[in-house]
Order: structure tokens, then C-alpha cells, then sequence
């Protein structure tokens, strides 16, 4: 049977393990630290009031589709599942994000552009606010945290890392030699 062997610090009291951390390991443990949180990436969030709006207009665009008479059976059918996806992306977003929101919104524009009926003006003009909707919450709230991402990103990338000594007193040789004369080299006054 092997047994494995106890961690390094079992054993021992806390004091003691601090003991060991020297002023060269806990640097080591701040940089590493530094060099681990500059790959942590920011995320943006779309609030929870847009989240709203954007269910609420998909449920004013199923209300307005079932009422409209001028819409063939398949335009009212493809408004009413689009305005549900819709929705239950808005539901879902804080599991999946923004692109499923963008997705969806595709897939309904390419739907829209088969459709044979046109709408009433109160469902396209709820239609209309719900991409902007969509669109306002997803590519303007996403873009300046995507865009800050990608510059810390490239500029880590590019960045040259240099050694940084903390500033002290200079070092003196001990013994400054002469190679002009023939001397022997004289020690340093301090």
C-alpha cells in the first residue's frame, strides 16, 4: 500500500508557516499574482431594466400579431415564435449571454424578409423598437468592455516585462584601480 506523504506545513503552527514566507517568495507570490489577474477578462452587463423592456416589447409584438387581421396564418405564426425566443432568450441571458439575443434577432430578420403579408403599423413599430432594443443592450453595452478587453489583451501581448530593483544606495567597489599609472590600487574613503 503507498502512502502518500504529508504536505510540507502539516503539522506545524500557523506562525511558523508565516515564518517561512520570506520577503523573496511573498515578491514572487505578488508578481505571479499580478501576472495571473492581467488575464482576467471583463464582462459587461446588460441591466436588468433592458432585460425587461426587451420582454416586455416581445410580449406587445405576440399581443399585437394575435390581433392583427392582416396577417397571413404563417406571418402571425413566425412573429408570435420569434417574439417567444425572443423572450425566453431575455430569461435566459444571465446563463448564456448577449449572442443568443443577437441570434435570435437574425433569425427573425431573415424570417421577416420571406414573410408575404406586411404588419400593421402598431406591430412593425413595435418591432422596430425591439431590435433597436436588442441591439442598443447587446452591440453598444458589450462594444466599450470588448473593446477594453482587446486593448489590454494586444497590449500584454506587445509589452516587454523588465526587471524593476527598488531604489538604494549605490554599491562602491572597495578598490578603484588606476589603469593610467602604475600604481597600486587604492582603497576607497568612505
Amino acid at each position: 500500500m503507498n502512502a502518500r506523504p504529508d504536505p510540507p506545513f502539516i503539522g506545524h503552527t500557523l506562525a511558523w508557516v508565516s515564518s517561512q514566507i520570506t520577503p523573496q517568495i511573498k515578491s514572487e507570490l505578488d508578481t505571479t499574482s499580478q501576472i495571473l489577474n492581467s488575464f482576467v477578462t471583463k464582462s459587461a452587463v446588460i441591466p436588468q431594466d433592458t432585460l425587461d423592456e426587451i420582454k416586455n416589447l416581445a410580449a406587445r409584438i405576440v399581443e399585437l400579431a394575435k390581433k392583427d387581421d392582416g396577417l397571413d396564418d404563417a406571418t402571425r405564426a413566425a412573429f408570435i415564435r420569434y417574439a417567444h425566443r425572443i423572450a425566453e432568450t431575455a430569461d435566459l441571458y444571465k446563463v448564456t449571454g448577449p449572442q443568443p439575443l443577437l441570434d435570435e434577432l437574425d433569425r427573425f430578420s431573415y424570417e421577416s424578409r420571406r414573410m408575404t403579408t406586411p404588419p400593421g403599423p402598431g406591430l412593425w413599430e413595435a418591432t422596430k423598437k425591439l431590435t433597436t432594443a436588442i441591439v442598443l443592450a447587446v452591440e453598444l453595452l458589450m462594444v466599450p468592455v470588448n473593446t477594453d478587453n482587446a486593448l489590454e489583451y494586444y497590449g500584454e501581448m506587445f509589452s516587454q516585462y523588465e526587471l524593476t530593483e527598488a531604489p538604494g544606495e549605490p554599491e562602491l567597489p572597495e578598490i578603484v584601480i588606476d589603469m593610467e599609472d602604475d600604481h597600486e590600487p587604492e582603497a576607497l574613503s568612505a
